[in-house]
């Protein structure tokens, strides 16, 4: 099928359905209902919900849940590339002809009743899962949790939350309470939750909502432990202790990410030497990726011969956080930043934690997006703090600049502020 017709369709649809943010369940329900209750049969299914982490963790899982000869469907959002990424059918991306399919059918079925294109994508989603069989579901929350289109899943296998910090808070709440209450929506009666790190104020409150759910949480700090021991990872229970290799994916926090992972494939009593070789395979791009080939990597490396891109689509705090922790553990080497932002983002929180860390920061627009912040207002934020910085036109421009301001022929550079800047890099290096 041709891959311009689906992107219409794609297109079309976000038309007609408007990409506002009004939280609720009651219009992905009808529409369910109308499409004969998919949702109800499902393959067992993982619900993962938290604000940071959430991708890398169920990337731990499926690949582990596939070595142990499981198949497995997955649904994340938002893509990097292509939409089909979103759905994910025993290991693959949905294909054209299936997802213009079921979405020909969810849009017949809505009737033309007023819907988000996240609601009415995860109807297609669950139409996908309903009617190809799999072991499992890695179901990914897209936003909260209590009224997230996803939560319409009465009984998961299993449900997990990963770290909660400040994110979305014009819809969530401004404080990290507020937000843990919405995110403690995937706590079911009778489920058992696996808990990664958290505040204490995180925690008290995730208890409270167990409690009242009679439902038994594993907690990161509590019920279970991971820490590096020389070469290895340590994993602790109070009834066992068991060493696996380091994640391929690079920053301190992806540890705990898998600690996540293992805690959950203990709990479905996933073969400890298939775990192992899962760990050994895993891959998430986007997440502190480094760039190896490819047309911009090409560029680069005419004029910085040694020089590394990285790439990173984390775009809060706590991912600000991690990518500083990250370059720390690095060798010294001359580092710059090329950022872009999101409108919507807390733009001064995130740029804050480079304050004090020495790199240099220019910043772009995010291209084909209108929701961007721009080359000027970056700056300007980034003297405001008094980060060294350069002004560029673009990520080609950056690049060349970079070569002309360092002194080095190796450089760090590193690509970091959205996903949706991250998905536009990995597209134009091919």
């Amino acid at each position: 099928m041709n891959k311009k017709f689906v992107d219409e369709a794609l297109n079309r649809l976000e038309t007609l359905h408007p990409k506002i943010i009004d939280l609720s369940l009651k219009r992905v329900q009808n529409l369910l209902i109308n499409l004969n209750n998919p949702h109800l049969n499902i393959p067992p299914t993982i619900h993962i919900a938290g604000t940071n982490g959430k991708g890398s963790t169920l990337s731990f899982i499926k690949n582990c849940l596939e070595n142990d000869n499981k198949l497995v469907h997955s649904y994340i959002s938002p893509h990097l590339i292509n939409f089909n990424e979103r759905i994910n059918l025993k290991g693959k991306p949905i294909n054209d002809k299936l997802l213009i399919k079921y979405l020909i059918e969810c849009e017949k079925q809505n009737k033309g009743k007023n819907i988000t294109f996240f609601e009415i994508t995860t109807c297609i989603a669950f139409l996908a899962f309903n009617r190809h069989y799999a072991d499992y579901l890695l179901l990914e929350v897209g936003l909260g949790g209590r009224l997230d289109a996803t939560n319409v899943i009465k009984k998961p296998k299993l449900s997990i939350i990963t770290p909660i910090s400040l994110d979305h808070e014009d819809f969530l709440g401004n404080t990290i309470e507020k937000i843990t209450n919405e995110k403690a929506g995937i706590i079911k009666s009778g489920v058992n939750t696996i808990i990664g790190k958290q505040k204490q104020s995180v925690i008290r409150i995730l208890k409270e909502v167990s409690k009242r759910k009679k439902s038994c949480l594993s907690i990161y700090g509590e019920d279970w432990f991971i820490s590096k021991e020389k070469e290895k990872i340590k994993f602790e229970t109070k009834n066992c202790v068991e060493y696996y290799p380091f994640p391929n994916l690079i920053g301190e926090h992806q540890i705990e990410n898998l600690g996540t992972a293992i805690a959950a494939l203990k709990q479905l009593k996933i073969n400890k030497n298939n775990i192992i070789s899962g760990i050994k395979t895993t891959f998430w791009p986007g997440r502190f990726q480094l760039l190896k080939k490819g047309p911009l990597v090409e560029f680069l490396k005419k004029t910085n011969n040694s020089s590394e891109l990285w790439l990173d689509g984390g775009h809060n705090v706590e991912a600000a956080k991690a990518i500083v922790n990250t370059i720390k553990t690095f060798k010294t080497k001359p580092t710059f930043i090329i950022f872009g932002m999101l409108n919507t983002k807390n733009i001064i929180e995130y740029l804050k934690c480079f304050v004090n860390v020495n790199v240099t920061i220019t910043g772009i627009k995010i291209p084909n997006n209108k929701n961007s912040f721009n080359q000027k207002e970056i700056l300007q934020i980034l003297a405001e703090l008094k980060i060294r910085s350069f002004y560029s036109l673009n990520i080609i421009d950056a690049l060349e600049k970079i070569s002309k301001i360092s002194s080095k022929k190796s450089n760090r550079i590193l690509i970091c502020g959205s996903l949706y800047l991250a998905g536009y890099i990995l597209k134009e290096n091919k």
